[in-house]
């Protein structure tokens, strides 16, 4: 749980998950792929931290008429660990873009 760190209120987005990350020792930050406008795989990088998106070819689920993506843990509870099992496969990892890795 974030909360549980004392990092600096001043960081924010970007910068507070890469110290987040630092505190935790994590070498790879993995997004959903929406987050390709937020985090940059240049500053990530230059923290040590290999930045990617997870993307997805599954359908959406609705809810009334409106298509979502819910959590993993919603799958899980719904569904069961088979299904999510077989599912897997629907998934991939996407690297940051390439303008934001490459040397400045």
């Amino acid at each position: 749980c974030a909360s549980r760190f004392e990092i600096d209120p001043a960081l924010r987005g970007e910068q507070r998950i890469i110290e987040l990350c630092r505190r935790i020792g994590a070498t790879q930050y993995i997004n959903p792929v929406g987050g390709l406008d937020i985090y940059h795989g240049r500053a990530f990088a230059a923290a040590g931290i290999r930045l990617s998106f997870l993307r997805t070819r599954c359908e959406p689920r609705t809810i009334g008429d409106e298509y979502v993506h819910l959590s993993i843990l919603h799958d899980l509870i719904v569904d069961g660990i088979d299904a999510c099992r077989e599912r897997l496969p629907n998934f991939e990892l996407v690297p940051p873009r390439a303008e934001e890795t490459a040397d400045a």
